[in-house]
């Protein structure tokens, strides 16, 4: 289990717009401060995202500095090491002798028990909820699935994310596609349909030319009796992919609001 940002000396916010927020012994540190800037923070990041795994400095250079010669390369990220090291102990007032970032045989590695990553306490939290969703455990997945939902206040790594992270992000945005719609689902077996609405129709405009997840918001509608809603999405979906991909809806989702609108006719 992840260290609790609370008691971590380094806190790492990467699922957030703009760049990414690093904070040392409680302080955040502004972009640019103390040698936490640039290629230094970048290398933080992503010595973080590999969830307690050292590195190959090979593999490093590769991800970071893909363009250069070996030689530079090697430069590049010794002096990003340095400035990264410098700006760690400058702003943490560390117990003596606590190594934050280890070498060993060429590897390196962010010692798990001095950081806490939103983006690995995000993905722990949906794990254990699909554990007590097995097990039974329905309030716990719960508040499992809304912690991780609070934790996700944007995409891996903001607005300009490097080479290296783009498949990272993609998984990780499919896992918070997943926990919208789980929680949605949730929800529902809890007769929350105010609620279950709400995280469908987030999970929609997250994702809008997924057709499941308009039918999704179209069916919780129809159930809480709200047609001319219904109607209002299915002319919202229709506009979307004849806008983005100049094709009409699927059969199965034209039936649903064929059936939607005739029980508004059998109703009137």
């Amino acid at each position: 289990m992840a260290p609790s940002a609370s008691l971590s000396l380094i806190t790492l916010h990467l699922l957030r717009d703009g760049q990414p927020g690093v904070a040392v012994a409680g302080t955040p540190v502004a972009d640019g401060g103390d040698g936490l800037a640039g290629r230094p923070r970048e290398l933080l990041a992503y010595l973080a995202l590999q969830r307690g795994r050292p590195v190959p400095r090979d593999r490093i250079l590769e991800a970071l500095w893909p363009d250069n010669d070996p030689a530079k390369s090697i430069s590049s990220f010794h002096k990003a090491l340095h400035l990264l090291r410098k700006g760690l102990a400058a702003q943490a007032a560390s117990p003596p002798g606590l190594t934050i970032i280890t070498e060993r045989q060429g590897e390196y590695l962010l010692v798990p028990e001095t950081v806490w990553v939103d983006a690995l306490a995000f993905e722990e939290a949906l794990d254990e909820a699909a554990q007590c969703q097995q097990a039974g455990e329905t309030d716990r997945q719960g508040a499992l699935l809304r912690r991780a939902l609070d934790l996700h206040g944007g995409e891996l790594l903001g607005d300009q994310v490097p080479d290296w992270a783009a498949d990272e992000r993609r998984r990780l945005h499919d896992r918070y596609l997943g926990a919208l719609r789980a929680l949605s689902t949730w929800y529902e077996a809890q007769g929350d349909l105010a609620e279950a609405l709400a995280l469908a129709v987030r999970l929609a405009d997250e994702d809008p030319l997924t057709e499941a997840h308009h039918r999704r918001v179209m069916r919780l509608l129809g159930q809480s009796g709200d047609r001319e809603a219904v109607r209002r999405r299915y002319a919202l979906v229709c506009d979307i992919l004849r806008t983005e991909l100049h094709t009409a809806p699927s059969t199965q989702t034209q039936a649903m609001h064929a059936r939607y609108m005739e029980q508004e006719e059998a109703v009137s």
